[in-house]
């Protein structure tokens, strides 16, 4: 598969994942509904190194990134703002956290690719002007860390990275990735000392470890960019991800209000 055929299909999974997120309960939809789209984020970022490799314009890339990131944030705020969730339910109080959560793979991504910029300016150049880039690298994780996804999507991007994205390794990081959130999920629920759940449903919500369904898309993978080369395709995702996520919240808004 080219990776534009590769994106379709991530975006249709993702858009399927959402929708459940939104109004799973009220459809009656399955709890393993869940499972569907967590091999999209593994998708996007490996397709983001191929980016990172191949794009004669970094800058030009990063900047878009950051650009819908920022799109998003705005859409977030501005929702959370209508909703009053900026306010902690608990405390009664203002919650910044609370006011600007919301789906932004894109601020994600934007962060793994500044990473990616990095360490290839820490390893390739050399002398002080190379090392002056540890500091940066440093300060970038915090921010990874608390972005969508990028405590589980950390160690992939590393991978991606100084693997130079060859299929087989990344493929076998991920699969052992995987296995300790596996491991991980397991554990907590033995030895949670609760039986409220059940192990389906312990499974339904860390389900973290199925990102291991990524690993066919990326062995699937031709190295081949795909599709007519027109520029709608090469701005789909950009355009798709926040359109979707707009109807969605403005679907969620009006049943509320209504």
């Amino acid at each position: 598969m080219t990776g534009f055929e590769i994106k379709v299909v991530a975006l249709v999974f993702m858009l399927i994942d959402h929708i459940n997120t939104f109004f799973g309960y009220e459809l009656g939809l399955p709890r393993w509904f869940h499972w569907l789209g967590r091999f999209v984020a593994p998708v996007f970022l490996y397709l983001l190194m191929e980016g990172f490799k191949y794009t004669s314009n970094k800058r030009n890339y990063l900047t878009r990134l950051f650009t819908v990131s920022i799109i998003m944030h705005i859409i977030n705020i501005t929702r959370n703002i209508i909703t009053k969730a900026y306010i902690n339910p608990f405390t009664g109080e203002f919650d910044f956290m609370s006011l600007v959560a919301g789906n932004n793979i894109f601020w994600t991504l934007f962060l793994f690719m500044s990473l990616f910029i990095m360490l290839d300016r820490l390893i390739n150049i050399k002398g002080i002007d190379g090392k002056k880039w540890i500091i940066p690298i440093i300060l970038i994780l915090p921010l990874i860390l608390f972005a969508e996804g990028g405590v589980y999507l950390l160690p992939i991007a590393l991978a991606c990275y100084f693997f130079n994205n060859d299929a087989k390794q990344v493929s076998i990081v991920i699969f052992i990735w995987s296995m300790v959130l596996l491991f991980k999920t397991l554990y907590n629920y033995t030895q949670g000392g609760s039986r409220d759940i059940s192990l389906y449903q312990q499974l339904t919500y860390s389900s973290e470890f199925l990102m291991m369904t990524s690993i066919p898309f990326i062995c699937v993978y031709n190295g081949k960019r795909g599709g007519s080369g027109k520029r709608w395709e090469k701005y789909l995702f950009y355009i798709f991800y926040p359109l979707h996520l707009i109807i969605l919240n403005a679907i969620t808004l009006g049943l509320n209000l209504g």
